[in-house]
């Protein structure tokens, strides 16, 4: 992905919230990071058995991370995100990088900033698999992406808003290919296919819910899958006077959809399509007849 500078467009709330939030169960879930732990102790005041343990040191490593998280709770994302750049430039290749890592994406998201993010939680996904961090980054991924194919715009300089089309599409494709057979890989997988389907890129979208069966077999987008197959079948037939091999492809398609799914399959409307389907085939061999 090149990298790119400017400001991030307006934050959006829904997507900041479910950002931070995650962050926040992240602290709660990995004491090794920073969280203060309580340790159980039989001989302390039995109304007050739990006993907090030491806090980091602030200025250790551990400690800058939890001043890091706690800044970010209290909804100062910018000096959270200037706290992470001193943290990564003073302890290089510690052991806690991914984590400040993946706090720095939450506060630049913050701020709305996302394509930024995307970088940090890229560098966690690239640098850091079979982590923790390595899946929350992926999820932080499909997030922003997703919401970039459904048209959230990246402000460039103080006018220009850009479409972020193509980097999200290659996110999605290696989120999938990061996590294949995975709940998070069929969501990107479907995702992409319907941006392609919406947009009118029936080739790509039937190579990409072509890969989606084969990928997910037993997905619960099965039946739509199918129907989305004929749909892109049907769309990338030109006419009578071009090759009718897509509308072959669709009526092949129909009747496998048919055979597997046949109350979803007359709820689409799938014997009206077919005849469609046989009559426009005819018109194709009419055409040719009329060409010899």
């Amino acid at each position: 992905m090149p990298t790119l500078q400017g400001r991030g467009p307006t934050p959006n709330p829904v997507l900041t919230a479910t950002l931070v939030a995650g962050s926040l169960l992240l602290w709660t879930l990995a004491p090794a990071s920073g969280q203060v732990e309580h340790e159980f102790d039989p001989q302390a005041d039995p109304d007050q058995p739990w006993a907090a343990a030491d806090e980091p040191e602030p200025d250790s490593p551990e400690g800058r991370l939890l001043e890091i998280r706690r800044t970010l709770a209290e909804d100062r994302p910018r000096r959270a995100r200037r706290l992470a750049d001193r943290w990564l430039s003073d302890f290089p290749g510690h052991e806690l990088t991914p984590s400040v890592r993946l706090l720095r994406g939450d506060a630049r998201a913050a701020t709305g900033n996302y394509f930024r993010a995307l970088f940090d939680y890229e560098h966690v996904a690239s640098e850091y698999p079979g982590t923790e961090q390595f899946h929350v980054a992926l999820e932080r991924q499909y997030e922003i992406a997703s919401r970039y194919l459904a048209g959230m715009k990246r402000r460039l300089g103080p006018f220009r808003i850009l479409p972020v089309y193509s980097e999200s599409e290659e996110t999605l494709i290696r989120i999938q290919q990061r996590a294949p057979g995975s709940e998070i890989g069929e969501r990107a997988m479907f995702t992409l296919a319907e941006f392609y389907h919406n947009r009118g890129q029936m080739a790509l979208a039937a190579e990409t819910y072509d890969l989606f069966l084969l990928n997910y077999p037993r997905s619960e987008k099965r039946p739509l899958v199918m129907q989305r197959l004929v749909e892109v079948s049907v769309g990338q037939y030109r006419g009578p006077r071009y090759d009718a091999s897509s509308l072959i492809e669709a009526q092949e398609r129909l009747a496998a959809f048919k055979a597997e799914y046949p109350a979803a399959a007359e709820q689409f409307g799938a014997e009206g399509l077919e005849i469609r389907i046989e009559e426009s085939l005819g018109v194709e061999l009419y055409e040719q007849a009329r060409w010899f």
